[in-house]
Order: C-alpha cells, then sequence, then structure tokens
C-alpha cells in the first residue's frame, strides 16, 4: 500500500488548488493534496474535511483582499469589514495618505486630539499628522452630527504620540462609547474633558504639576485591643505547627518518654513552634496607611485623574506628607481638602 501524501491546509492549499486543479482532475488533486488516500479498491474518503478547510481558506483570502482594496480606497464608506477596529484603523491610514506632501515636517510631527460629537457628545480621541484632514475623513466617514474640535497637542515623534494615546485609551477604557464601534469614542464627563486639556496646556507650557499625597496612619484599634489581637494571632501560629509535630513524635518516639533524645526534642519543638507564633504576632499592626494624593488647588484627586501621563510627561511633582495622629481612627476623618498649593509652604 502506497504511503499518505502530508495533508495541505490553509493558504498552502488555496494555492496548489489554483494552480493544479482544472475541475477534471478533482480527484487526482485530493490524493495529490492528502485528502484522499487510496490504491485500487481499497480508497480512504475525506472529502468532507477537504470541502470545510478549502471553504475557509477561501473566506480567509476573500477577507484579506478586501482589506487590501479599502486600505487603496480614500473613504471607508466600501470598507465590508464588520469589526470596527479594522474600520478604525483604515480611517487612520486614509488620512494620512490624505496630508499633503509639499508640508515635509507633516510626516514628523503627530497631534494627540479630542474631538466631539455634539449630537451624542462622545468624546473622539485620536492622533494625525493633518487635523484638518482627520476632522473632515471623521465627519464625512462617521455616523456624526455636528463635529467640535476641543482641544489638540502636538507631539515631535508619531511614536510618541501613539503611546500616549494608547495609555489615554486604557485610562478611560471603562467608558467607551457603547453606540460607536471601534476603540476611540468615549463618553467622558466634562470634568474628564478639563482634566486632558489642563494635560495638554501644562505639556505645550512645560508646567509641572505639583501634588501633595498624605500618607495617613489609621489607627483602628486601642492598645488593650491590640494586645489582644497579638495574643490571638500568637496561639494561632503557635498551635499549628504544633498540632502536626505531636502525632509525628509519637509515632517517632513512641510518646513522652524519659530519655534525654526525646526531652530534648520536645523542647525544641516548643521553641519553634514559640517562635513561629512570635513572627507573625509582631507583623501585626495597630494601624494601617491610607494614601491621598491632593492636586494644586488642594482638592482630593479622582481615580480617573491622568497620573502616569503626568509622569511620563515629566511634569509631575509630589510632596509626601507623613500624619500620625492617633486621633484618626477611620478614612473618613481623612479631609478630601486641603489648604491650596503655594511654593515653599508646608501643609
Amino acid at each position: 500500500m502506497a504511503k499518505p501524501r502530508k495533508k495541505l491546509y490553509g493558504q498552502t492549499l488555496l494555492v496548489a488548488w489554483n494552480k493544479y486543479c482544472d475541475g477534471k482532475a478533482e480527484y487526482d488533486f485530493l490524493r495529490r493534496s492528502g485528502w484522499v488516500f487510496g490504491t485500487g479498491k481499497n480508497m480512504r474518503h475525506d472529502t468532507i474535511g477537504f470541502s470545510r478547510e478549502l471553504s475557509r481558506a477561501m473566506k480567509a483570502e476573500e477577507k484579506a483582499r478586501k482589506l487590501r482594496e479599502a486600505r487603496k480606497n480614500p473613504t471607508i464608506h466600501q470598507v465590508k469589514a464588520s469589526d470596527p477596529i479594522v474600520r478604525e484603523r483604515i480611517a487612520e491610514e486614509v488620512s494620512q495618505r490624505n496630508i499633503s506632501s509639499g508640508n515635509p515636517s507633516a510626516s514628523k510631527k503627530c497631534a494627540l486630539y479630542l474631538i466631539k460629537d455634539l449630537n451624542s457628545n462622545d468624546i473622539k480621541i485620536g492622533i494625525t499628522n493633518n487635523l484638518d484632514s482627520r476632522f473632515q475623513a471623521i465627519k464625512r466617514d462617521y455616523n456624526v452630527g455636528e463635529l467640535k474640535l476641543l482641544d489638540s497637542t502636538w507631539f515631535s515623534k508619531r511614536s510618541d504620540a501613539e503611546l500616549f494615546e494608547k495609555e489615554i485609551h486604557i485610562l478611560y477604557q471603562v467608558l467607551i462609547s457603547s453606540k460607536r464601534g471601534g476603540q476611540e469614542w468615549f463618553s467622558l464627563s466634562n470634568i474628564q474633558v478639563k482634566y486632558l486639556q489642563q494635560l495638554f496646556r501644562r505639556k505645550e507650557k512645560e508646567e509641572v504639576f505639583n501634588a501633595r499625597t498624605t500618607i495617613t496612619k489609621v489607627w483602628g484599634m486601642t492598645s488593650q485591643e491590640y494586645e489582644k489581637e497579638r495574643q490571638r494571632v500568637f496561639w494561632i501560629y503557635f498551635l499549628r505547627p504544633f498540632s502536626l509535630l505531636f502525632p509525628i513524635l509519637l509515632i517517632i518516639y513512641g510518646g513522652l518518654g524519659p530519655r534525654i533524645e526525646t526531652i530534648m526534642l520536645w523542647i525544641f519543638s516548643l521553641i519553634f513552634c514559640s517562635l513561629i507564633g512570635t513572627i507573625f504576632s509582631g507583623k501585626i499592626q495597630q494601624y494601617k496607611l491610607f494614601y491621598r494624593t491632593y492636586g494644586e488647588d488642594g482638592n482630593a484627586l479622582k481615580a480617573d485623574f491622568p497620573i502616569k501621563q503626568y509622569r511620563r510627561l515629566n511634569l509631575w511633582k509630589e510632596e509626601k506628607i507623613f500624619i500620625n495622629d492617633k486621633k484618626i481612627t477611620s478614612v473618613e476623618q481623612i479631609p478630601e481638602k486641603i489648604s491650596p498649593y503655594f511654593p515653599n509652604k508646608k501643609l
């Protein structure tokens, strides 16, 4: 019996099909491609698997062809891809091809922009080499109403703009607009837009943001409660290893015999278990550290404030202030607002 040929899959199968199969020699091709094996009357057909694999390869090739055509098209109206991320990427590539070749600096500099759809109030956060061209492309290619360019800031390198854009997308990823496809439309509040606009202005002026972080000891237990808790933890971690050692020693040495070796071993076990209990009880703290960061106006910063972006631009200066007040026994006692920031002025 002849040895079966190795089966062809995917693009390799499709290329071989287009090259060798003329419709009349279909069985011969199935045999050559490893999908049908047989000699004489004894044959084993796998035509169903072959048909599925060939169909899968043809669909993949058709999708790739449409994507190639879409990249050559001046608009994204003719893009048939259902994936919104694909449409988003193509739209940006189209915008870059529409940049005037007479401006050599356009290919180097790149802007991060905020564009608002006044009908839905969604905000588009993206990058482009040409704001005017990108604005018109969004108006033409997306189902939007009246648009407004809220703000923008320029980067000397496109790679820097892409990194910055990605970080902002991650920061507000839970606010991606459910009404639109893609990953660049967000449902931001006015204060979140204000955060980004302030960041843009400080970047252009190279103005540092002066933050203050308080590290407060929140005393959750009195001295008596603290000692009781330490004793409780000590006995827990003393008895756990001892409960394991006790049956082992009984089995090995036959109980509490008078032999000096047995006595020394029991003493060592007690010392060992006491050491374990002391270590864990010593880790119990009477307080917990709580961190809260305040802006220059003295208000506590929210979780969606772009701290990481300020740091990446080297515009973040932070002063750490340690507070040790035993009167503070809960987080609610830590203030939401402190005095505004003034240079050389302590809290």
